[in-house]
């Protein structure tokens, strides 16, 4: 059994900053249980997929306006290349939250904690 000072569930909002106070400025041995998918919702379903798709309309919206500036656009949108795009992403971002909690020394370990008594902890394997 591997023991630690610190567990942090999760590896989202709250979970990111936990893990980097506990693993850097208070030094202790930190491991973190990431759940079902590394960086929690904003990163996965929520803040960065919207500002990817985003960024794909604005874009749209600029080729609209570009016409009084004398450029003349075809357009065509193919919406598997913008999803495709999304991932992209949030596969880039998640690498670099990982390599991030890494450096800082956490452990991590995928899956769901379950506690087994008010200081031990385990995840199903």
């Amino acid at each position: 059994m591997k023991k630690f000072e610190v567990l942090v569930l999760g590896s989202g909002m709250a979970g990111i900053p936990a893990m980097r106070a506990a693993a850097q400025t208070l030094k202790k041995s930190t491991a973190a249980v990431i759940g079902t998918e590394l960086g929690g919702t904003c990163l996965n379903f929520g803040c960065i997929p919207k500002k990817a798709l985003y960024q794909i309309a604005h874009l749209a919206a600029e080729m609209d306006r570009s016409e009084k500036y004398g450029f003349s656009v075809q357009k065509h949108f193919d919406f598997s290349k913008a999803m495709q795009y999304k991932e992209a992403v949030i596969k880039r971002l998640g690498g670099l939250r990982r390599e991030s909690m890494e450096d800082w020394g956490v452990k991590l370990f995928d899956g769901v904690a379950k506690f087994i008594s008010p200081s031990v902890a385990s995840r199903p394997k």
